[in-house]
């Protein structure tokens, strides 16, 4: 029976790459550490906050790579039912406008209307729209590997030179989930799948090969292996002017009673440019080491990496649920104490995990 429920899962959304979906469920849950430890107070944070804000770097870059990745599974599976590629690119489209909106109204409720940044900086659910919007009408040309080569280069370069010349530009390389250099990773997921496609399994390890060679070389430069995500070397620090209360919600309320607003200044991460490549070998050094354990992954597939099936929708998910606490108390530290901030963690995860269990469960119902 548990073959059968697989199958049908299989025969519904095309072959999996249990690997893959590792990786996307490695992302949510980590992005899920992160954003806990961001509304727990300092004081109370426990012993997984520290890492999961250091390698927030690395959490981000997973995500963006596989939107790459996923896009070459889509349009491969789009042209064996037969749908046009202009068909297959309208909907690309379509969902990078609807992250973008969704990740506004995700700003709006988390800080109120502060402009422009409701549309510059509202967080990682625009930039992957941004990505999606970049990188779909690349690979739905005739040569998606040479296109995507060139512009992922183009990006990097200029992310560099944005960096080397202290330029900060709000939404582009600054800010709240900024487009660069974040994005060329979405280029590189890209040209690793279609690597994959065209030489097989040798040059996927070809890929794979060279990027740990890249990050070991990278690493070799860095101040230590912490410092290499989590200091000055690693990333830009960017300051935001808003005025206002912590939480949307109050914020809309002192809008329309016109009560006075108090300013305050946000501080957000983003990596630097030329740490690009060693984030890169990171995430492939992660999908090798999944590899090795793909006979047991291929076994859980159903239940166990549900997640990573429906990433997205898992991580719509949590961000509404790691908000609740700020909604309710009204303040953005809302959790005040250790077990408090485990335990919502850990309800934030299962909350995610049924939500990918009723959709694996709508999956085989329209497959029978």
């Amino acid at each position: 029976m548990a073959g059968t429920r697989a199958s049908a899962v299989a025969s519904a959304t095309g072959p999996r790459d249990s690997v893959l979906d590792a990786l996307r469920l490695l992302a949510v849950v980590l992005m899920a550490s992160s954003h806990t430890a961001r509304i727990t107070t300092d004081r109370a944070c426990p012993i997984w906050c520290d890492p999961s804000l250091s390698y927030e770097p690395l959490t981000q870059a997973l995500f963006l790579c596989l939107v790459g990745v996923s896009l070459v599974y889509s349009i491969d599976a789009a042209g064996q039912r037969g749908s046009p590629r202009g068909r297959w690119l309208r909907g690309r489209l379509r969902r990078a406008g609807e992250l973008y909106l969704l990740s506004m109204l995700v700003f709006f409720l988390e800080r109120g209307l502060h402009w422009p940044h409701i549309a510059t900086t509202t967080g990682i659910l625009a930039l992957i729209g941004a990505a999606l919007a970049a990188f779909a009408p690349l690979v739905a040309t005739r040569r998606p590997a040479l296109w995507t080569g060139l512009v992922t280069m183009a990006l990097w370069g200029l992310a560099l030179g944005m960096d080397a010349a202290g330029l900060e530009v709000l939404g582009l390389n600054a800010g709240n989930g900024p487009f660069l250099p974040s994005a060329v990773h979405t280029g590189l997921g890209v040209l690793a799948a279609l690597a994959w496609r065209r030489l097989g399994t040798h040059g996927a390890l070809l890929v794979l090969g060279c990027s740990a060679l890249i990050l070991a070389l990278t690493l070799g430069l860095a101040p230590s292996v912490e410092g290499a995500f989590d200091s000055g070397w690693a990333r830009s620090y960017h300051r935001v002017s808003m005025a206002g209360s912590p939480t949307g919600p109050a914020n809309v309320w002192e809008l329309i009673s016109g009560a006075e607003r108090a300013p305050y200044s946000v501080r957000f991460y983003n990596p630097r440019a030329h740490i690009v490549p060693m984030v890169a070998g990171c995430v492939a050094f992660l999908y090798l080491l999944l590899s090795l354990a793909r006979p047991l992954l291929d076994r859980v597939s159903r239940l166990g990496l549900a997640i990573g099936r429906f990433s997205l929708g898992a991580y719509v998910l949590h961000l509404g649920l790691v908000a609740l606490p700020v909604l309710v108390a009204g303040r953005r530290y809302a959790l005040r104490s250790g077990w408090a901030a485990t335990g919502w963690l850990l309800l934030v995860i299962f909350g995610c995990q049924l939500y990918a269990l009723f959709r694996t469960s709508q999956v085989e119902l329209r497959a029978r």
